[in-house]
């Protein structure tokens, strides 16, 4: 009996709540779940025979003994009917205001919760960990924005070698973050960038059985097992690089991720993002450099860095679009031994530019120059020409070999330029080179895409201070990338990523250029190389093809254009091309304004329906319907019930219309 009573009230429940998802699901037009559905069909179910009780004590239905009933079976049943509605539309009432509140598949179900105890407990605990190192490098001061005047580097360098301790003490995540802030001179100042360079993403080796486990979780490597050296040629943040050798004899690298590195990367980016957006509330400079928005973008670009086949696709790019030279090489992938979590490429030879003073020392001045140029003429081309290009041209990446050679390393990150964005760049450096301000300011805001918030007056006196600062400096290059993306920061000019990043590249390369070579004149060697690498489109083949594109584009629209015109006559002639001027003329304008005039009726019919079941309420004249209840007070509950649902109706419509907007 017991059993067969429980599966009767989950029945009931099951009912009820399928009942009120989908008058729910009518309010507010969207499916709801049905957990919470059948939850708050039970809770009502419960709920019902209490307010049956109480509404039985109040109206007077029980007899004097308390068993029998004091009125008519019929109108007993009038009052468990009005319970059962007014029990029927608060369960609905909850629903959709849950459907606002937390809408279905955005809370995660009990079993995904479960789930999820042990990162939620690891990142607390990972939280506290980064907190108690922030605070023991002093970074409160990150709460205050540096002011300007004098001594504000001094300030920013003291703040950015804290930031640079905390970030080497916090861990590999937090130090790879650093080192792409370092190339963000358009978001931080060149002082903080300076300090932030200096950070090393060196790690503790991992166990070799640990990443043999990883090559054969990913299969494709199997074949090279036996052939892979066991001690690290070097071991980073994500991956662990060791030396291998093919059935032919050819010596690769292997790069093989670290087994606990997604798990770290996952954790310490969900802290980075929070802590970003802590910072944003109470920091003036955080809210000025979009802080949550750099760490959104920093936490993907760290989660695309573990999936190798990224890297992979870059280098592919990266080769088709480079200029052929014997001096600047990339390294070969062997996409058929690679795969998300194993990358096998062709071993560079080399040294690093940033150590190899004693290899710079033996190859000697001309081959030095030799390489500067090359640098420049392969970096440029790529810019300017092919639009793909190394975005990290940092001295780490760049491997001096013995012959006088380079290999340019870790494409992880690769910019990329279109044709409009190339020829504008071009325009932008050449304006710059030739100390021509109004063009180069110019240029430059035709791309920034928040142009209606931007004040041009300090854009070109900034532009032309820098310019002439230029002029008298020796290291004119460097003075005018750095000044630019200073410009950017400081006026808060939201350019497009792939200039930023050619921009940053120049800078980077200005760098490792006077690291090769310290006497050859960046400015000079590309005021050489524009012409040349310009060269295909001012040729007669190049001007062939640009005339023979317009031609075709212009062919296509002459095609389109007589009945454009003749469409656009025959509108004006019949009044049709008036109708579209009007207002409310689109269907879906008339529909907002017929919905908003539905939900006005409603609301105002469900207001005169209220004052109606008010009034009803608090007559006492009438006949009774029991000892306690005239029939025009029974007649007001109704009415309030439905006035009730009216305005639920319009309240809920008007809320979920705001929630949309708000997505949108």
């Amino acid at each position: 009996m017991n059993v067969v009573f429980v599966l009767g009230v989950l029945a009931v429940g099951l009912a009820s709540g399928a009942l009120m998802s989908w008058a729910a699901g009518r309010v507010v037009d969207a499916p709801v779940a049905r957990p919470r559905s059948f939850l708050v069909g039970l809770l009502a179910y419960a709920a019902l025979s209490s307010i049956v009780t109480a509404l039985a004590d109040a109206a007077g239905l029980a007899g004097s003994d308390g068993e029998s009933l004091a009125v008519s079976w019929g109108v007993a049943g009038l009052f468990v009917a009005l319970a059962f509605a007014w029990t029927f539309a608060l369960g609905v009432a909850v629903l959709v205001v849950l459907e606002i509140l937390w809408p279905s598949g955005s809370v995660p179900g009990p079993l995904a919760t479960l789930r999820n105890l042990s990162t939620l407990w690891r990142s607390s605990l990972r939280s506290m960990q980064v907190a108690r190192i922030m605070s023991r490098h002093g970074l409160s001061a990150l709460a205050v924005r540096p002011g300007r005047g004098a001594g504000v580097g001094d300030r920013q360098r003291r703040v950015a070698r804290s930031l640079v301790a905390a970030m080497n003490e916090a861990g590999v995540t937090f130090v790879k973050v650093g080192q792409q802030l370092s190339t963000r001179a358009d978001v931080i100042p060149a002082e903080m960038a300076t300090e932030m360079s200096s950070l090393q993403a060196k790690a503790t080796p991992v166990a070799w059985s640990d990443l043999e486990a990883v090559v054969r979780a990913e299969g494709r490597a199997l074949a090279l097992l036996p052939r892979i050296e066991r001690e690290p040629l070097a071991a980073a943040s994500v991956g662990q690089v060791h030396r291998a050798t093919l059935d032919d004899g050819t010596r690769v690298v292997v790069k093989i991720q670290r087994p606990d590195a997604e798990r770290t990367v996952r954790l310490d980016t969900i802290l980075m993002e929070s802590l970003a957006a802590r910072l944003a509330r109470s920091a003036p400079w955080a809210r000025e450099m979009h802080l949550p928005t750099l760490a959104r973008g920093f936490s993907q670009s760290l989660r695309d860095e573990l999936d190798y086949r990224i890297e992979a696709d870059n280098i592919a790019m990266l080769g088709s679009g480079s200029p052929h030279t014997t001096l600047i090489q990339l390294p070969r992938v062997y996409p058929e031994l690679s795969s998300r979590r194993v990358l096998v490429m062709s071993e560079a030879l080399g040294v690093p530019l940033g150590a190899a003073g004693e290899t710079l020392a033996r190859l000697g001045d001309e081959a030095r120059t030799r390489l500067a140029r090359a640098l420049i003429e392969h970096t440029l081309t790529c810019i300017l020409t092919h639009g793909v290009f190394h975005a990290d041209l940092h001295p780490g990446n760049i491997l001096i070999s013995e012959d006088g050679g380079a290999t340019l390393v870790d494409a992880g990150s690769v910019g990329l330029l279109d044709r409009r964005l190339r020829e504008l760049l071009v325009g932008l450096l050449a304006a710059a080179m030739g100390d021509d301000g109004e063009l180069a300011t110019t240029l430059l805001l035709q791309v920034v895409r928040n142009r209606p918030h931007v004040s041009v007056e300090p854009v070109r006196d900034a532009v032309g201070e820098l310019l002439t600062r230029a002029r008298c400096s020796p290291t004119s290059t460097d003075v005018i990338v750095h000044g630019l993306l200073d410009i950017v920061r400081e006026h808060h000019l939201a350019i497009p990523p792939g200039l930023a990043a050619a921009l940053r590249t120049l800078a980077s390369l200005q760098g490792s250029v006077a690291a090769l070579d310290p006497g050859v004149d960046f400015m000079a060697s590309a005021q050489k190389l524009l012409p040349t690498l310009l060269g295909a489109e001012v040729t007669p083949t190049g001007l062939t093809s640009q005339v023979l594109r317009q031609a075709v584009t212009s062919a296509g629209l002459a095609r389109v254009l007589p009945g454009r015109l003749e469409s656009v006559t025959w509108q004006a002639d019949t009044g049709a091309l008036l109708d579209r001027v009007r207002p409310l003329a689109s269907p879906t304008e008339r529909a907002w304004l017929e919905r908003r005039w539905a939900d006005a009726i409603s609301a105002f019919l469900a207001g005169v329906i209220a004052a109606c079941a008010l009034w009803l309420i608090g007559l006492d004249t009438g006949p009774l319907l029991t000892p306690t209840v005239r029939w025009y007070a029974f007649m007001g509950y109704v009415l309030g019930l439905v006035a009730f649902l009216l305005g639920m109706r319009v309240l809920f419509r008007q809320v979920g219309a705001v929630h949309a907007a708000s997505d949108r």
